[in-house]
């Protein structure tokens, strides 16, 4: 995915952890984020939770991953739903008020000087027009995506489970690793 420019345990003085990448802004300039980017990403999402299982046990699970999960959801419906990564595209932008569409231009419904002052006649925002069976098939796409990411990231938890178990150790006792410890 990226470097690793730092792990850490109770980051912050909070009972979590956190992997910082490093940017890598040649790499990323200019550039369009494809799909195996997207699922790369989301796979390090689900990591820690799945890394989480396999290190402390099923009964020792925390929520402290809920963040990861989130954002790896966001991922997988953005792709579905918005960017057409998926065989069902359905949602689209329109613009205007249609029943709360000036709430999300923060106009609270009224149409008025801002948006005449900014030349808009309302909000971009996402509407869909999809039956109930395209929206249930998107969101097997994304739960599919989202079970295809868990596995492939504990195939490779579990392929490396002896860096795995030495990383854990060796967090627990500095709390802190930089990228080049982490290799080691």
């Amino acid at each position: 995915f990226e470097d690793v420019a730092r792990v850490s345990v109770c980051a912050h003085g909070n009972p979590t952890g956190s992997t910082l990448f490093v940017d890598d802004e040649e790499r990323h300039a200019g550039s369009l984020l494809t799909r195996s980017d997207m699922e790369a990403r989301i796979v390090v999402r689900v990591a820690g939770r799945c890394a989480e299982k396999l290190v402390m046990g099923e009964g020792e699970l925390t929520g402290l991953g809920a963040i990861d999960l989130f954002h790896a959801n966001s991922i997988a419906r953005e792709m579905v739903m918005a960017t057409g990564m998926g065989p069902v595209e359905f949602l689209h932008l329109k613009q205007g008020a249609q029943q709360r569409g000036d709430m999300l231009a923060g106009s609270g419904g009224q149409s008025g000087e801002d948006d005449d002052a900014l030349g808009q006649s309302g909000a971009w925002y996402h509407a869909s027009d999809a039956s109930n069976e395209q929206i249930r098939a998107a969101q097997g796409e994304v739960v599919d995506m989202l079970e295809a990411a868990e596995a492939k990231a504990y195939y490779c938890l579990a392929v490396n489970w002896p860096a795995l178990r030495a990383l854990s150790d060796a967090l627990l006792e500095n709390g802190t690793l930089d990228g080049r410890a982490v290799a080691r």
